[in-house]
Parts: C-alpha cells; sequence; structure tokens
C-alpha cells in the first residue's frame, strides 16, 4: 500500500470515528479536500478512484453504491457507503493507527454477538433481475393473470 493510499484508509477512518458510525457517505470531492486539508497529499479524481478500488481488491474497504430517483423516472448515483473491515482496522493498527484498536474490538464483538450494526453481504441470487418481466405482453400476463385486460375489447 502506497503512501496516498494510507492517507485514504487513515481520512475514512477519521470520518468514521468522528461520526460514530460503522461507514461513511462522503463524496469524492470532499475525500479530496480531506487528503489536502489533514496529509497535504493532492491527486486527480482518477487516482482516488483507482485507490479506493486498491482498497477494495485488497478487502481493506467495502462500498456500496446507492442511487436516487429523480422525476422522469432517473436514477443519479449519490456518494458510496464505505466501511473499514476488519482486515482494513488491523492494516491500519499494524501502521500505526493506535485508535484502529477500539475499531478492531468493535468488529470483533460484532461477529461474536451480532449487534447488526456492520453491513452483511446481500443473499445470492439477488442481483439478477427475472428476465421475463422484459421480453413483452405475454409474459407479464403470465406473470400478472387477471391485471391486465384487451383494449379492443374494452
Amino acid at each position: 500500500m502506497n503512501h496516498t493510499k494510507s492517507a485514504v484508509m487513515i481520512a475514512i477512518f477519521k470520518v468514521l470515528v468522528k461520526g460514530k458510525k460503522h461507514y461513511c457517505q462522503m463524496s469524492v470531492d470532499t475525500l479530496l479536500e480531506l487528503l489536502v486539508k489533514w496529509h497535504n497529499i493532492s491527486v486527480n479524481r482518477r487516482w482516488l478512484f483507482q485507490c479506493l478500488h486498491d482498497l477494495e481488491a485488497s478487502g481493506y474497504i467495502t462500498r456500496k453504491q446507492r442511487y436516487r430517483r429523480r422525476s422522469g423516472n432517473l436514477s443519479v448515483q449519490i456518494p458510496s457507503l464505505i466501511s473499514i473491515t476488519l482486515d482494513g482496522a488491523r492494516e491500519l493498527y499494524r501502521r500505526g493507527v493506535d485508535a484502529a484498536r477500539g475499531l478492531i474490538d468493535e468488529i470483533l464483538s460484532w461477529l461474536r454477538g451480532n449487534d447488526k450494526r456492520w453491513p452483511e453481504p446481500a443473499p445470492p441470487g439477488n442481483d439478477q433481475l427475472d428476465s421475463r418481466i422484459f421480453i413483452g405482453p405475454t409474459p407479464l400476463k403470465e406473470l400478472m393473470p387477471g391485471v391486465l385486460f384487451d383494449l379492443k375489447n374494452a
């Protein structure tokens, strides 16, 4: 993990501790500002996205993308929820962030006591939509008998 990724992890951790939640929902622009303010590191948005991707691929953070519906049935992406994993908390502690010990203890207590504050993986199969809905009116009639009627006979 390079210096920028360490700084990103520390910035996420500081926001988590300040907010007293197990996740943060800051925008990329806010994270860029915090990197400059706290670590005197100025990077481009693209590099920050790459750092977040690498931290997620390493298992140090988890991200959940979120969307908001706008008028006209349009979806707009809003800031993701970011959590530090047990491996990420251990890595922070290993790198000298002593306060990460509290996060490690909280995660381990959740694993033992199941306090439901930490995100759980989605059940398998929820990410796939039923393709019959998009085929046409005949499968839709089969899915919803009695709801659709013939406009010619109405």
